[in-house]
């Protein structure tokens, strides 16, 4: 690719990802004029380069709700056509698909469905499939970046099975779904497995409806699945009796997990961007220059939560805005939540201290 349209391509990246911070930051008088700035935009970006990414038509629904999606989606098939065009030669115009050269299943996930995504791993290598060779995207990090890291970008070129985790979480992270871009773009075999709250209706993106859903929970969509790995690992176990064992034991590490995220179902996760959002609702009523205020979750603490447990933001009252019980709010914490704490009036209760701190 030549220097100038790469160069061409990364300003249109550039000019939407500030699209998409004002759209994010915006108040709410403004927002649906940033919207249709938004959308103005991607239309251009379709009409310039509608010939060598035709794809970005199909990618994008300009509808209500959908405009951070739709930002994503571009920025992924912006950024995908980038990295594929890295090695190619100097004037190379349009992306070609790819071939599958590689021997790895590669799982992409949110880090928060990371439970799940073991399961399939040791149902993997319980069933036959090398360890090493399964990657699953789940770094440290992934969640807060964009740009696909370099061992991912390496593991995606080497995979001749993509397994694709889908949940509520994994759509609204801008990090999969340009990863789900690349997948979507590799011609190797794609299997999208879903999640309970997630069914034909609302996939999105680049992996829709046009994909066939599969459950851990189903055995008939487990042995499809298993179909479609022994074509490529001869070792994958051939007893159709041992097989149904292992699915069986998914299936019930996969109900156990499922309740654990039932209990965990007051988790508060952070957007691409850092932020977490919650609503307060109870003022501890400190008179000593600070605030404690209980937000409506929990931040991931790395442990088990109390069944009463509670997070408050913790912060000076004079240097962020005036908040009231049912107020919506956006924060950054500047570090883990603390220890869990009791205290006279409140048990198991943990301060979360604020670096960012605004009333939307």
């Amino acid at each position: 690719m030549k220097k100038e349209k790469r160069q061409f391509i990364e300003e249109y990246i550039a000019k939407v990802e500030q699209a998409v911070k004002a759209y994010n930051e915006a108040d709410v008088h403004i927002a649906d004029q940033l919207r249709n700035d938004l959308f103005d935009l991607l239309v251009e970006i379709r009409n310039i380069f509608e010939s060598d990414m035709p794809n970005i038509d199909s990618a994008i629904f300009l509808r209500d709700g959908t405009a951070i999606r739709d930002a994503n989606s571009v920025l992924g098939i912006l950024k995908f056509y980038l990295i594929n065009s890295e090695d190619g030669p100097a004037d190379q115009c349009s992306p070609a698909p790819q071939t599958i050269v590689g021997d790895k299943i590669f799982i992409s996930h949110r880090s928060v469905d990371k439970k799940f995504a073991e399961i399939i791993e040791i149902f993997l290598t319980s069933c036959g499939v090398p360890a090493d060779k399964i990657f699953c995207s789940s770094l440290p990090g992934n969640d807060i970046e964009e740009e696909i890291s370099r061992e991912i970008k390496t593991n995606l070129q080497q995979s001749a099975i993509n397994i694709v985790l889908l949940s509520k979480d994994y759509y609204e992270s801008a990090y999969c779904q340009n990863e789900a871009g690349v997948i979507w773009f590799l011609d190797a075999h794609k299997i999208v497995i879903a999640l309970p709250e997630i069914n034909e209706n609302c996939m999105l993106g680049f992996l829709n409806s046009e994909y066939k859903i599969r459950r851990l929970d189903n055995a008939d969509d487990m042995f499809s699945i298993t179909d479609i790995i022994k074509r490529v690992y001869p070792s994958f176990i051939t007893s159709s009796a041992k097989l149904k064992n292992k699915i069986e034991q998914l299936s019930s590490q996969y109900a156990q997990a499922l309740e654990s995220r039932v209990i965990n179902s007051k988790m508060l996760y952070s957007d691409s961007k850092g932020y977490y959002y919650a609503t307060v609702q109870e003022d501890r009523g400190l008179d000593n220059g600070y605030r404690c205020l209980k937000i409506d979750g929990l931040l991931p603490t790395g442990e088990p939560y109390k069944d009463d447990e509670t997070h408050w933001l913790f912060f000076s009252a004079d240097r962020y805005p005036d908040l009231q019980v049912n107020d919506r709010v956006k924060f950054t914490p500047t570090k883990w939540p603390q220890d869990l704490r009791d205290f006279p009036d409140l048990q198991n209760t943990r301060n979360i201290y604020i670096k960012h701190l605004e009333k939307l």
